[in-house]
């Protein structure tokens, strides 16, 4: 009997696990801040942002919840004088510990924009 409950207990952990409570109804309409001028934007390299969340014991979540325009933000902030962001790639990522798993939301992506002069 007891095997019995200690096999339910991994069971219902594991199941838990696989849980995926992303927002990922929070996009923003599109990456290009300023289109004006999109033909002179120069490519500046890859960036990556996250927004991730911390669950104790698998169940409690511990700080702001995971947002796509959260990462995407971060993106973003990677480079400075960005305007756009092309060939994005946002991917989900749960990582799991001893006593807590880490629920992320991935965002790559090429940073485009003008590079800053001397005098600025």
């Amino acid at each position: 009997m007891n095997s019995l409950k200690k096999s339910l207990l991994v069971i219902s952990l594991m199941s838990l696990c696989g849980c995926n409570i992303a927002s990922h109804g929070s996009f923003i309409a599109s990456s290009n801040m300023d289109s004006s001028h999109e033909t002179s934007l120069t490519t500046f390299g890859e960036v990556t942002g996250e927004s991730c969340q911390t669950s104790i014991l698998y169940l409690l979540p511990s700080g702001e919840q995971v947002a796509t325009k959260e990462a995407i933000s971060n993106a973003f902030a990677q480079i400075p004088n960005t305007i756009q962001l092309a060939n994005i790639s946002i991917d989900d990522q749960l990582k799991i510990g001893v006593g807590y798993s880490v629920q992320c939301i991935v965002v790559s992506a090429t940073a485009l924009g003008y590079p800053q002069t001397a005098g600025e």
